[in-house]
Protein backbone atom coordinates (compact mmCIF):
# COMPACT_ATOMS: atom_id res chain seq x y z
CA UNK A 1 0.00 0.00 0.00
CA UNK A 2 1.85 2.78 -1.29
CA UNK A 3 1.45 5.68 1.76
CA UNK A 4 1.41 8.69 -0.04
CA UNK A 5 -1.85 10.46 0.04
CA UNK A 6 -3.81 11.96 -2.78
CA UNK A 7 -5.85 14.64 -1.27
CA UNK A 8 -8.26 15.26 -3.69
CA UNK A 9 -9.47 11.62 -3.97
CA UNK A 10 -8.85 11.44 0.01
CA UNK A 11 -11.48 14.12 0.00
CA UNK A 12 -14.06 12.30 -2.20
CA UNK A 13 -14.42 9.83 0.64
CA UNK A 14 -16.22 12.55 2.89
CA UNK A 15 -18.87 12.92 0.46
CA UNK A 16 -22.36 10.98 1.78
CA UNK A 17 -22.21 9.23 -1.76
CA UNK A 18 -19.03 8.53 -2.00
CA UNK A 19 -19.29 4.47 -2.10
CA UNK A 20 -21.37 5.03 -5.52
CA UNK A 21 -19.20 7.55 -7.23
CA UNK A 22 -15.77 5.56 -5.61
CA UNK A 23 -17.07 2.17 -5.90
CA UNK A 24 -14.48 0.15 -4.62
CA UNK A 25 -11.39 2.48 -5.60
CA UNK A 26 -11.01 3.34 -1.65
CA UNK A 27 -10.37 -0.30 -0.54
CA UNK A 28 -8.12 -1.11 -2.91
CA UNK A 29 -5.98 2.02 -2.17
CA UNK A 30 -6.72 1.93 1.70
CA UNK A 31 -7.67 -1.65 2.30
CA UNK A 32 -10.50 -3.87 3.20
CA UNK A 33 -11.34 -2.02 6.11
CA UNK A 34 -10.27 1.66 6.59
CA UNK A 35 -11.64 4.56 8.63
CA UNK A 36 -12.64 7.87 7.36
CA UNK A 37 -11.88 10.64 10.48
CA UNK A 38 -14.11 14.14 9.98
CA UNK A 39 -15.49 17.02 12.36
CA UNK A 40 -18.56 15.19 12.21
CA UNK A 41 -17.59 11.79 13.66
CA UNK A 42 -15.37 8.27 12.75
CA UNK A 43 -16.96 5.92 9.72
CA UNK A 44 -15.24 2.80 9.72
CA UNK A 45 -15.58 1.73 5.68
CA UNK A 46 -15.04 -1.89 5.14
CA UNK A 47 -15.60 -4.22 1.94
CA UNK A 48 -13.72 -7.33 4.62
CA UNK A 49 -16.66 -10.37 4.69
CA UNK A 50 -14.61 -12.28 7.30
CA UNK A 51 -14.91 -8.52 9.49
CA UNK A 52 -18.56 -8.09 8.44
CA UNK A 53 -19.34 -11.44 9.84
CA UNK A 54 -17.79 -10.43 12.92
CA UNK A 55 -19.71 -7.16 13.54
CA UNK A 56 -22.75 -8.69 12.57
CA UNK A 57 -22.40 -11.69 15.30
CA UNK A 58 -20.70 -9.75 17.88
CA UNK A 59 -23.56 -7.36 18.59
CA UNK A 60 -22.26 -6.47 21.97
CA UNK A 61 -18.46 -5.69 20.63
CA UNK A 62 -20.12 -4.04 18.16
CA UNK A 63 -22.98 -1.54 19.31
CA UNK A 64 -24.64 0.23 16.06
CA UNK A 65 -25.30 4.19 16.47
CA UNK A 66 -28.62 4.61 16.72
CA UNK A 67 -28.53 8.08 15.96
CA UNK A 68 -28.36 7.43 12.71
CA UNK A 69 -31.74 5.77 12.16
CA UNK A 70 -33.56 8.90 13.42
CA UNK A 71 -35.62 8.86 10.85
CA UNK A 72 -36.48 5.11 11.02
CA UNK A 73 -37.58 5.95 14.64
CA UNK A 74 -40.49 8.15 13.12
CA UNK A 75 -42.00 4.68 13.27
CA UNK A 76 -41.83 3.81 16.99
CA UNK A 77 -39.02 2.20 18.09
CA UNK A 78 -38.01 -1.06 16.24
CA UNK A 79 -35.25 -3.42 15.60
CA UNK A 80 -32.98 -0.85 13.59
CA UNK A 81 -33.37 1.90 16.17
CA UNK A 82 -32.81 0.31 19.85
CA UNK A 83 -30.09 -1.81 21.26
CA UNK A 84 -29.44 -4.23 23.82
CA UNK A 85 -32.57 -6.04 25.86
CA UNK A 86 -34.83 -3.43 23.49
CA UNK A 87 -33.29 -4.66 20.51
CA UNK A 88 -34.03 -8.58 21.71
CA UNK A 89 -37.60 -7.92 22.76
CA UNK A 90 -37.92 -6.63 18.87
CA UNK A 91 -35.91 -9.36 17.44
CA UNK A 92 -37.45 -12.21 19.00
CA UNK A 93 -41.02 -10.61 17.97
CA UNK A 94 -40.35 -10.13 14.21
CA UNK A 95 -37.69 -12.43 13.79
CA UNK A 96 -40.67 -14.85 12.63
CA UNK A 97 -41.01 -13.11 9.69
CA UNK A 98 -37.42 -13.90 8.53
CA UNK A 99 -36.93 -17.68 7.77
CA UNK A 100 -35.94 -19.48 4.82
CA UNK A 101 -39.78 -20.04 4.08
CA UNK A 102 -40.05 -16.61 3.69
CA UNK A 103 -36.90 -15.65 2.45
CA UNK A 104 -37.42 -18.32 -0.76
CA UNK A 105 -41.26 -16.08 -1.53
CA UNK A 106 -39.44 -12.70 -1.57
CA UNK A 107 -36.73 -14.48 -3.79
CA UNK A 108 -38.80 -15.95 -6.13
CA UNK A 109 -41.44 -12.76 -6.43
CA UNK A 110 -37.66 -10.33 -6.36
CA UNK A 111 -37.08 -12.57 -9.47
CA UNK A 112 -40.24 -12.22 -10.89
CA UNK A 113 -40.31 -8.95 -10.70
CA UNK A 114 -37.00 -8.12 -12.73
CA UNK A 115 -38.27 -10.71 -15.21
CA UNK A 116 -40.90 -8.19 -15.47
CA UNK A 117 -38.96 -5.19 -15.48
CA UNK A 118 -36.54 -6.30 -18.12
CA UNK A 119 -39.49 -7.26 -20.25
CA UNK A 120 -40.59 -4.00 -19.77
CA UNK A 121 -37.04 -2.08 -20.85
CA UNK A 122 -36.70 -4.34 -23.80
CA UNK A 123 -39.99 -3.50 -25.01
CA UNK A 124 -39.44 0.52 -24.58
CA UNK A 125 -36.51 -0.55 -26.36
CA UNK A 126 -38.42 -2.05 -29.26
CA UNK A 127 -40.37 1.10 -28.79
CA UNK A 128 -37.67 3.93 -29.12
CA UNK A 129 -36.05 2.04 -32.51
CA UNK A 130 -39.26 2.09 -34.25
CA UNK A 131 -39.61 5.85 -33.40
CA UNK A 132 -42.22 5.58 -30.17
CA UNK A 133 -42.50 7.86 -27.59
CA UNK A 134 -40.12 6.13 -24.58
CA UNK A 135 -43.46 5.35 -22.94
CA UNK A 136 -44.31 1.84 -24.07
CA UNK A 137 -44.01 -0.97 -21.22
CA UNK A 138 -42.59 1.23 -18.19
CA UNK A 139 -45.37 -0.04 -15.84
CA UNK A 140 -44.24 -3.54 -14.52
CA UNK A 141 -47.41 -5.66 -14.09
CA UNK A 142 -48.60 -6.81 -10.77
Amino acid sequence: MDSSVDTQKSFSILDFNWSYHERFRPFANYGDAFLVVSPWGIYMANASPTLIHQIATRRTDWVKTIEHYAVVERFGPNVVTTEGSTWRDHRRVSSSAFNERSNAVVWQESVRQAGKMIEAWKRREANDDKGGDGKAGMWVEQ
